[in-house]
C-alpha cells in the first residue's frame, strides 16, 4: 500500500562505498561616464577625483517581490550621498556604511522572477553594475537556525518515521564507514539515547516498512560488502529500539533498495539494485510475526548500465506500483511497469535518457498536466533532468535545471505553502542544498539555498516537528554529522 502523496514525493539516491563512489563572485569594475572637463582616461578621471565603485556581492542575494526588506551591498570606492537601484528602480533608505558596505531596503518588483541587474551610482558620477548579484524570488523560505547531530563515519543513507510512537518522526541513518545505524529520537531534540546499531560491513542505502506485519516499524538495508551477506532487516521494538541484524544474500553491491507491497498478498516485499551484476532483485516476503522471511529463489530482472537509485511510482496510472531506476553508467534511467498477475513486472525496461551519471531520482506531478513527472540528479552533469510523463509510463519531454556541483539526492515538496511543488537538490560539491520554488508548470524560481557540514550526501524532505511544514534533514559524508532545518516559512 502506497503511503505517500505525487506531491510529497518519494525519493531515491544511490550509495554505496567510498572508494566507488565519494568523490566569488567575480569583480567586476564598470568605468564611470565623463567626468568634470570631458576628461575620458581612467587614471585622468580618477585624478579628478571621480570615483570607480565596483559591486562584489549582495546579502541576501535574494528577496521577495513586495520587497520592503533591507540587504547589503558589498563592493569598493562607495562614496556618501550613493543611490542604489535594483532593476532600475532606486531602493530606499539608503545608508552608504563605509567605502565598502551600502544598506538599502528593496523596491517593489512587478517584473520577471529572477536575476535582476543592481547598480550604484556615486554623486560625483562613478557608477557600477552587477547582472548576476541579485533576484526577486515569490516567497522567501524561512529556517531555524541549523541543528547539527553528529552520528557514524560516512553517514550515507537516511530515512524518516515515527518509530517511538511519540507522534514524531525519527532520523535513521545508515553509517557505510563503521557498518552502524544511528536513530535520531524526535522527542530527544533529534539526540540519540544509545549507542549506534551495529550492522553488516558498508551500507549502501536505506528503506522502512513493517516487515512481518507486527505494526512496528522495521529498517532495511543494502550493503557493499565483500561477502554474500548483501540485505539486512532489523526488526523494530516499537520504542526507538532495534534488534540485531537478520542478513538475506543478494550476490553483489547493493545501491538502491525500496521497500512496498508488490503482489497484493499485504506483505511489504523488498527490491533492490544489484549495480555489479547489473540486476534488480526481488525479495517476496513470506514472514510471519516475529521472524522476518523471504520466498526463495528471488526474482531477477536483467537491466543495464550500473542500476542504482531505486524508486516505486504509479506511471501509468492503474493503482499498481511501477519499478524505476537510474543506470548510473549508461546516463538513463529505466522503468519496469507493473505487469499482469500482481507482483510480476513488464520486461524489457522502457528507457529514457537524462544527464550524466544519474545517482537519484524521485516522482511528482510537476508540470501541471495531472501526470506524474520524474526528476533525477545527474551527479557529473551538475543537472536535474526533468521528464515529463505522458500518464501511460512512457516520457515526453526532458527539461534540464541547472545546479551546483555534484548533486547526489533529489526530493519534491511544497515549501512555502502555495500549492505547487518545489524541487529540492542536495549538491555534495558545494555543501549545499538548493530550493527551487515551482511555478506548477515545470519551471522554478532561483535558487535558495541551506548551507550543509562538509560533501552532503543524502537528504529527506519529511514534516518532522508535526507544524504541517516540510522541514529538510541532511547527511554529511565528511564531517559525521547530520544538518536538520526546520522550516519556519510563513
Amino acid at each position: 500500500m502506497r503511503t505517500t502523496s505525487r506531491l510529497l514525493a518519494r525519493s531515491a539516491w544511490i550509495g554505496g562505498p567510498l572508494s566507488a563512489w565519494a568523490l566569488g563572485v567575480g569583480l567586476l569594475a564598470v568605468l564611470p561616464g565623463c567626468g568634470s572637463g570631458g576628461a575620458t582616461d581612467p587614471d585622468q578621471m580618477n585624478m579628478q577625483g571621480v570615483s570607480k565603485p565596483t559591486l562584489t556581492q549582495v546579502s541576501p542575494d535574494l528577496g521577495p517581490l513586495s520587497g520592503g526588506t533591507t540587504v547589503s551591498v558589498f563592493g569598493s570606492d562607495f562614496r556618501q550621498g550613493a543611490q542604489v537601484k535594483f532593476g532600475g528602480l532606486p531602493g530606499s533608505s539608503v545608508v552608504v556604511k563605509s567605502g565598502v558596505e551600502i544598506s538599502v531596503t528593496l523596491p517593489a518588483w512587478t517584473g520577471a522572477i529572477g536575476p535582476v541587474e543592481i547598480s550604484v551610482d556615486n554623486s560625483d558620477g562613478g557608477h557600477a553594475s552587477g547582472a548576476d548579484l541579485f533576484s526577486y524570488v515569490r516567497t522567501v523560505l524561512k529556517f531555524d537556525p541549523t541543528v547539527v547531530r553528529t552520528v557514524g563515519k560516512s553517514p550515507i543513507a537516511l530515512a524518516a518515521a515515527d518509530v517511538n510512537g511519540d507522534g514524531g518522526n525519527e532520523l535513521l541513518v545508515a553509517n557505510n564507514g563503521d557498518g552502524t545505524l544511528s536513530v535520531l529520537l524526535n522527542n530527544l531534540d533529534f539526540n540519540q539515547n544509545s549507542s549506534p546499531y551495529s550492522t553488516p560491513a558498508l551500507p549502501t542505502a536505506i528503506a522502512l516498512g513493517d516487515l512481518n506485519g507486527d505494526a512496528r516499524t522495521d529498517v532495511v538495508l543494502g550493503h557493499g560488502n565483500a561477502s554474500s551477506q548483501d540485505v539486512s532487516v532489523l526488526r523494530g521494538l516499537g520504542n526507538g529500539a532495534f534488534m540485531t541484524p537478520d542478513s538475506f544474500a543478494i550476490g553483489g553491491t547493493v545501491a538502491g533498495i525500496a521497500v512496498r507491497d508488490l503482489n497484493g498478498d499485504s506483505k511489504p516485499d523488498v527490491a533492490a539494485t544489484v549495480r555489479t551484476t547489473n540486476k534488480l532483485m526481488v525479495m517476496t516476503n513470506n514472514g510471519a510475526a516475529p521472524s522476518i522471511g523471504f520466498a526463495t529463489p528471488y526474482t531477477s530482472f536483467s537491466v543495464s548500465g550500473e542500476p542504482a537509485a531505486l524508486l516505486f511510482a504509479d506511471l501509468n496510472k492503474d493503482s499498481r506500483d511501477d519499478v524505476l531506476m537510474t543506470q548510473y553508467g549508461a546516463q538513463s534511467i529505466a522503468v519496469l511497469l507493473a505487469g499482469t498477475p500482481s507482483g510480476t513486472l513488464v520486461t524489457p525496461p522502457n528507457v529514457a535518457g537524462v544527464g550524466l551519471r544519474p545517482i537519484a531520482l524521485t516522482a511528482a506531478e510537476v508540470t501541471g498536466d495531472s501526470n506524474l513527472d520524474v526528476v533525477v540528479a545527474n551527479f557529473d552533469g551538475n543537472s536535474l533532468s526533468v521528464l515529463r510523463g505522458q500518464g501511460d509510463g512512457s516520457f515526453g519531454s526532458v527539461s534540464t535545471v541547472a545546479v551546483a556541483e555534484k548533486p547526489t539526492a533529489v526530493a519534491v515538496a511544497d515549501m512555502n505553502s502555495d500549492g505547487k511543488p518545489d524541487l529540492l537538490v542536495c549538491n555534495s560539491g558545494r555543501n549545499q542544498v538548493w530550493i527551487l520554488l515551482g511555478r506548477g508548470d515545470g519551471t522554478f524560481d532561483p535558487a535558495q539555498k541551506l548551507f550543509t557540514g562538509a560533501q552532503p550526501w543524502s537528504m529527506v524532505v519529511s514534516n518532522l516537528n508535526a507544524d504541517t511544514k516540510p522541514d529538510v534533514a541532511v547527511t554529511n559524508l565528511l564531517d559525521g554529522t547530520v544538518s536538520i532545518f526546520l522550516n519556519r516559512t510563513q
